[in-house]
């Protein structure tokens, strides 16, 4: 049995973007949970929906304040903590963010999955879990609950804008800096508990990395991007790109630009 997808959703209806990503899921024969707090329109046919309660109560919800710049308002944060509480109670399980397109049947899970986005980090965008219970996600939770303490992988501006929010901003959310307890924090982990043998190189969820987001939208090098595809289960979007370049997620790009292109091969907009 193919594992089971999970994501989470607070705000609005969902734009093309997260609806086509999600029907990707579908397409390739995964069942798709997506948790809410509320209702929630423009969601593909065959996505089951949960309420998000279950896993976290609506009122530890919080975006990112000041502190983290241009991101301003982003609910990453939060959703860092929600993917790790939801797969520590979850078996057979992977999470991922609602901008992963799935190019074919994510593998089978042997114990945790993972991979780099780069030499230097997992990213969390997509992880897979066998069995509940994971010391990793536990570990994970733990510094959410907490985000404030640190950690021998900060460097030093990250100490010392944890001491200010500590101190000064009353360990408030709106004092976490961006990606705290993102990429930064799962790389830290694994590292911690020694579980570098689960990370899977950048090839296998994340094969055009985040500085390259926007070959992705453009057509530029489109055949060249597909071959380089071949070995990947999944592709990173990086939306959080389009957010702060005010790009709209309901656009539909230029047709040979390898998301078009995607969403065409496996008939997304039927969903």
């Amino acid at each position: 049995m193919l594992p089971e997808i999970k994501t989470l959703w607070i705000g609005g209806d969902l734009s093309r973007l997260e609806r086509v990503c999600l029907a990707s899921f579908i397409a390739n024969g995964h069942k798709v949970t997506l948790y809410t707090y509320g209702d929630v329109g423009n969601i593909p046919k065959g996505v089951d929906i949960d309420d998000a309660n279950k896993i976290l109560d609506e009122s530890k919800v919080f975006q990112y304040g000041k502190a983290t710049g241009s991101g301003k308002g982003s609910y990453a944060g939060f959703a860092n903590y929600f993917r790790y509480k939801m797969l520590y109670e979850n078996e057979n399980t992977y999470w991922v963010d609602t901008d992963v397109i799935c190019l074919k049947p994510f593998p089978k899970i042997q114990e945790i999955i993972f991979g780099e986005e780069s030499p230097e980090f997992i990213n969390n965008a997509i992880i897979g879990t066998e069995k509940k219970y994971n010391h990793l996600f536990l570990e994970l939770c733990e510094y959410c609950e907490n985000p404030f303490v640190i950690q021998k992988w900060d460097s030093w501006k990250i100490v010392l804008k944890k001491i200010y929010g500590r101190y000064y901003g009353g360990s408030h959310t709106d004092y976490i800096p961006w990606g705290l307890t993102g990429p930064k924090a799962l790389t830290g982990f694994v590292k911690k508990l020694d579980l570098d043998s689960y990370t899977n190189d950048s090839r296998t969820f994340y094969p055009i990395p985040s500085s390259d987001w926007e070959a992705i939208f453009y057509p530029d090098n489109t055949e060249l991007l597909e071959r380089d595809l071949k070995d990947s289960f999944g592709l990173h979007l990086w939306n959080e790109h389009l957010r702060r370049n005010g790009i709209e997620k309901n656009r539909v790009f230029d047709k040979d630009s390898l998301y078009e292109k995607l969403i065409s091969r496996f008939e997304l907009e039927r969903y």
